[in-house]
């Protein structure tokens, strides 16, 4: 037995992530929505619009709230990966998560020092169709 040295990135994984379940109890399936949500980190769910957007804002009640610099975190979905880039191009994306490897040098040619790779806890598998022989 040994330490797993990735432990403190499996943190980071959304299946993890604390869950009141006081809240749960009150208020049922709508403990997720905005003004519901408890949350211990830096931003709150303000607004949730299904296929067009999620805002968070600045938590005042985050343990060191005042060293966050943002004040409002917009999420916006989008379709796949060629419309995210095109509209990283256009300015209307910070940040995407899923850039196409087989794109990435291209890029970071491109962009420079906006494209930025870290590392990533996940799994990937192959899921095989079995019901026909």
């Amino acid at each position: 037995k040994a330490p797993t040295p990735y432990f403190l990135e499996m943190l980071t994984h959304q299946a993890t992530y604390p869950v009141s379940k006081a809240s749960i109890d009150k208020l049922g399936a709508d403990w997720i929505k905005p003004g519901n949500l408890v949350s211990n980190g830096p931003f709150t769910l303000a607004e949730w619009v299904p296929n067009d957007h999620i805002k968070l804002i600045k938590n005042p009640k985050f343990w060191d709230a005042a060293s966050v610099k943002l004040d409002v975190v917009n999420y916006i979905p989008t379709e796949d990966r060629s419309s995210a880039i095109k509209r990283f191009e256009a300015g209307e994306l910070d940040s995407y998560d899923d850039l196409p490897t087989e794109q990435l040098a291209d890029l970071k040619a491109k962009f420079g020092e906006q494209i930025r790779v870290g590392p990533y806890l996940g799994t990937y598998y192959f899921a095989i169709k079995t019901d026909k022989a």
